[in-house]
């Protein structure tokens, strides 16, 4: 029988993992805003370029996120059905594959395509 206590502290971090993962969004969105703003005041392309970078290590960084997430929910599934040993809080690392999953995901990769092609857009009109 699972321990109550043991699946809220599963559940506990599950929630800093989906709370993690919108920080990210939103200073992803807040970066490339301004770094957008500026390149297009200054004319340089290369202020708008650097928002790729941003864009593509933020994505990375969600997704690594939501891979651990799933990682948890998984354990939270197995301690739930007594599958799991008593107060494990232990995970697999993810792994490539994981974070690859991840940023197919319809949170991750909708807001991340958009940038990218918002910021070529921008790269284009500069």
């Amino acid at each position: 029988m699972p321990s109550e206590q043991h699946l809220q502290m599963i559940q506990s971090v599950i929630t800093r993992m989906a709370n993690q993962s919108s920080t990210i969004k939103g200073w992803m969105i807040t970066v490339v805003a301004a770094l957008l703003s500026i390149g297009a005041a200054s004319k340089r392309s290369a202020i708008i370029a650097l928002a790729l970078y941003v864009v593509a290590a933020m994505g990375l960084l969600d997704s690594y996120y939501l891979a651990i997430e799933r990682k948890y929910r998984a354990l939270y599934r197995s301690v739930a059905a007594g599958l799991a040993e008593q107060w494990t809080m232990d995970i697999e690392k993810p792994g490539l594959k994981d974070v690859s999953s991840a940023l197919k995901s319809p949170s991750t990769s909708i807001l991340y395509s958009a940038t990218f092609i918002l910021i070529f857009g921008a790269l284009y009109l500069i």
